[in-house]
């Protein structure tokens, strides 16, 4: 049996490497900027990932979170 959608989505925001907040800012796609490139593609894979629970999460709060972070996604290399 697989744990419910709370419970493995619970683990996903701490577990991205940028805050929300220097998610919400684009990311330069640049040679120099490669650090920062794989950070931003780690969180983007993150949020992929936990964005297929949406639909099963019961934890509202946790909801709202996701979503905010799938709002960033676009700024995310």
């Amino acid at each position: 049996m697989l744990p419910a959608a709370d419970r493995i989505v619970r683990g996903c925001p701490s577990a991205i490497p940028i805050t929300l907040d220097q998610a919400e800012v684009r990311c330069v796609l640049s040679p120099g900027n490669l650090p920062a490139i794989r950070t931003s593609r780690q969180a983007k894979n993150l949020i992929s990932a936990a964005a297929h629970h949406l639909p099963g999460l019961h934890d509202q709060a946790l909801t709202e979170r996701l979503r905010a972070w799938i709002a960033a996604k676009p700024n995310l290399a």
